[in-house]
């Protein structure tokens, strides 16, 4: 639910608030992603630690979440994707914990997922940062956001 629900919601939630750039480059992570870590895992035919198949190696539910964990810290800002990366800290547990997948294939799923972020995706906080100063009666707060 979650590889088909997540994608949807921020790919969805860009061009709510107009951000066409973004969901190009969202678009871009997915895809890259899915060729990686499709083309490896029908190429690299691992079987999963409970031998209920052939197809361990990559992780996909890891590389899943880790693209949208990364697509929304770098496109939003840090506060945001603090419940996404729990999200993969937990999915990336689970898997190993159900002897569906492997340490290995957990941390190629991720390196997969996180990497094509950092190829494609612009971050939307470096170009959109500003210094403010708020003021009270005896304060001065600057912030930077």
């Amino acid at each position: 639910m979650v590889l088909f629900a997540l994608p949807a919601a921020i790919f969805g939630t860009t061009f709510i608030i107009g951000h066409n750039k973004e969901a190009r480059q969202f678009t871009k992570v997915l895809l890259l992603t899915g060729a990686v870590i499709f083309g490896l895992k029908f190429g690299v035919k691992k079987r999963r630690p409970d031998m209920s198949s052939n197809r361990s190696f990559p992780s996909v539910p890891t590389s899943t979440v880790l693209y949208n964990a990364g697509s929304i810290h770098r496109h939003f800002c840090t506060l945001y994707s603090i419940a996404a990366y729990a999200l993969a800290g937990f999915t990336s547990a689970s898997r190993i914990d159900s002897k569906k997948q492997e340490i290995l294939d957990v941390l190629t799923g991720s390196l997969a997922g996180h990497g094509s972020n950092f190829i494609f995706t612009t971050t939307y906080q470096l170009e959109h940062r500003q210094l403010t100063f708020s003021s009270g009666e005896d304060q001065f707060l600057p912030s930077f956001n």
